[in-house]
C-alpha cells in the first residue's frame, strides 16, 4: 500500500495570507494536503468531525492563526490540547502578535510552535517553507491517536513502504536508519543554508 499524503489544516481567515501559504507549500518536495477553514468554530468542527466536515481526515499538522472571527485562535488551541484524541497533533501558531502575552499564552496551551509572519513577501515564503523543512523533514509526526495506538501509512512514516509517487511532490525520508552522526550532520547543513538564515522570527516563552 502507498503512503498517504500529510494533511495540513489551516485555519487562516486572511485570503493574502492563505494564498502565500498555500503557493509556499505548494512548491515543497512532500506530498500534502492542505484544508482551509476560516474561523475557529471551522476548526473545531474540523477537527471534530461535525457536521459538514464529518468525513475530513485527521489533520497530521495544524497551522493556526490568532486572530480569527468567532472563536479566537488561542480558545481552538486550548480546546484541541485538551481533547484525549486530538492533543498530539502538532500545532504551529503562524500569526502576526509579536505580543509576549499571546507567545506566553500559546505555549502555556501547549502549542509546538510561534511564529511571527514577516511582513516581507520573500521572507514569508521562506518561513512556510522553513515550516515544512523541519516539520515534514527533520521532525517525525505522530501518526496515531492516543486511543487507537494505530499507526497509519503516509509519507513522512520511516517504517512505511516506499512512496508511490503521488502528484507533484514525493516523501521525504528513505527507509534507512539515521545515526546521531547523521542527523547532526543533516542539521548542520540546514542551518547553513543561506536561504535559512533570518527566516521568520520564532518565540519561545517570554519571562519577566
Amino acid at each position: 500500500m502507498g503512503q498517504r499524503p500529510i494533511e495540513i489544516l489551516l485555519v487562516e481567515d486572511s485570503a493574502a495570507d492563505v494564498w502565500l501559504i498555500s503557493e509556499a507549500l505548494k512548491q515543497g518536495t512532500v506530498a500534502k494536503n492542505v484544508n482551509l477553514v476560516s474561523n475557529g468554530e471551522q476548526a473545531l468542527d474540523f477537527l471534530r468531525k461535525r457536521g459538514a466536515y464529518s468525513s475530513a481526515l485527521r489533520p497530521d499538522l495544524v497551522l493556526l492563526d490568532l486572530n480569527l472571527p468567532r472563536r479566537d485562535g488561542l480558545e481552538v488551541l486550548r480546546e484541541l490540547k485538551s481533547d484525549s484524541r486530538l492533543k498530539t497533533i502538532p500545532v504551529i501558531v503562524l500569526t502576526s502578535s509579536e505580543a509576549g502575552t499571546d507567545i506566553n499564552a500559546a505555549y502555556d496551551l501547549n502549542a509546538n510552535c510561534y511564529m511571527v509572519k514577516p511582513i516581507d513577501l520573500e521572507q514569508f515564503t521562506l518561513a512556510i517553507r522553513g515550516i515544512e523543512e523541519f516539520w515534514m523533514h527533520l521532525a517525525s509526526l505522530p501518526t496515531y491517536t492516543p486511543q487507537s495506538n494505530k499507526p497509519e501509512q503516509r509519507t513522512d512514516n520511516a517504517k512505511s513502504a516506499p512512496s508511490t509517487g503521488s502528484t507533484g511532490s514525493k516523501g521525504h525520508r528513505d527507509n534507512k536508519p539515521r545515526t546521531q552522526q547523521d542527523t547532526r550532520r543533516r542539521t548542520r547543513r540546514f542551518a547553513a543554508r543561506p536561504e535559512r538564515q533570518g527566516v521568520a522570527a520564532v518565540y519561545a516563552p517570554r519571562h519577566s
